[in-house]
């Protein structure tokens, strides 16, 4: 799992201890979300794979699963699986 560090301190030494602390990256807070979206797209294709570059923003598919974004269901096999909205 990536950990990406999202902060308003800026000075070096911050950012050194927080990438020697075991983050992936740094992220100073500013009003450029697309650099932070771009972030987090690049590290969900690292982590995930294909799973990232899903075709379909409704669905994902993985063998036999499937999650439904849309109505936030879960099925495993053709099965619906009920899941709190937290595991969702």
């Amino acid at each position: 799992m990536p950990i990406l560090i999202l902060t308003t301190r800026d000075d070096e030494h911050d950012k050194v201890l927080g990438l020697e602390f075991c983050a992936d990256d740094y992220f100073v807070k500013s009003n450029n979300l697309s650099e932070l979206i771009s972030r987090i797209r690049t590290y969900l294709r690292r982590t995930l794979g294909d799973l990232a570059n899903s075709s379909s923003r409704e669905k994902i598919q993985f063998g036999s699963h499937e999650i439904d974004l849309e109505q936030l269901n879960f099925h495993k096999e053709g099965k619906a699986i009920s899941l709190t909205p937290t595991e969702f």
